[in-house]
Order: C-alpha cells, then sequence, then structure tokens
C-alpha cells in the first residue's frame, strides 16, 4: 500500500483502519472509505481527477 501525505497521516496516527472501502460516483469520482470501528471514525477520501490524487473529504 503506497500512503500519499494526508493518507499517511491518518495512518500513522489512528493505525491501520478496519476496512477501506472504494466506490465509483456518478461523476467518475472515486471514493476511498476508511473505517475505524473502535474509534467510531471514518475518513473519506476523494479523486475527483482520477490520478490517484485523493483529497480529504470527511
Amino acid at each position: 500500500m503506497v500512503l500519499k501525505p494526508i493518507e499517511g497521516r491518518i495512518y500513522i496516527t489512528y493505525g491501520k483502519p478496519n476496512s477501506i472501502e472504494r466506490n465509483y460516483t456518478e461523476k467518475n469520482e472515486i471514493l476511498e472509505i476508511w473505517q475505524y470501528e473502535k474509534l467510531g471514525r471514518t475518513f473519506i477520501f476523494k479523486d475527483t481527477s482520477g490520478t490517484g490524487k485523493f483529497i480529504l473529504e470527511k
């Protein structure tokens, strides 16, 4: 797994997520959802360009 800066920061802070899910929107955007069950936290990353440059959506 190659992590970008924002994903890396979250990974270092919270550890490995319990699950990672990847979805595609009707606009061909890629959503990657990281869930941390014990912490009750979910992080949503969005790639609007299809180039692997994710931004933290939520």
